[in-house]
């Protein structure tokens, strides 16, 4: 069953760094190589040509969503264990994540796979909507 994965990240400072943009839009990227998506895909970025978006929030700044589809959670499980560039990936993001403390419990990274690919309009039948819930604070 293809799956929607929604990861929300927090950034160690008041806003997502143009570095740390550039490391998840890294990651993002190597997601797309690793599935061998074809940019033409259904549902693609018009902009990128990739199956995985991110944003930033704008009430905080500091809080990021991205956002990909997978054939299933075991083929995201995989890509994360097996990626190539996860040597160089992870620490690039990692060194920019927030901390969480006694003052900021906040999670640095929270993921969340639902059912169905909610990125393709093709994908959801006519009568079905698709709810996607924010988990920023």
């Amino acid at each position: 069953m293809t799956v929607t994965e929604f990861g929300v990240t927090k950034a160690a400072g008041a806003t997502v760094t143009p570095e740390f943009r550039a490391a998840l839009e890294d990651a993002l990227a190597a997601q797309t190589r690793w599935l061998k998506i074809d940019p033409a895909a259904m549902g693609a970025s018009p902009v990128t040509g990739d199956r995985a978006w991110l944003y930033q929030q704008v009430e905080d700044p500091a809080s990021a969503l991205m956002i990909a589809t997978w054939t299933n959670v075991d083929q995201h499980t995989s890509w994360a264990s097996t990626e190539p560039d996860k040597a160089t990936i992870m620490p690039a993001i990692g060194k920019h994540l927030h901390i969480p403390s006694e003052a900021d419990p906040s999670p640095a990274v929270i993921l969340v796979h639902t059912e169905g690919d909610h990125l393709s309009k093709a994908a959801t039948p006519a009568g079905q909507t698709a709810l996607v819930v924010w988990l920023g604070q």
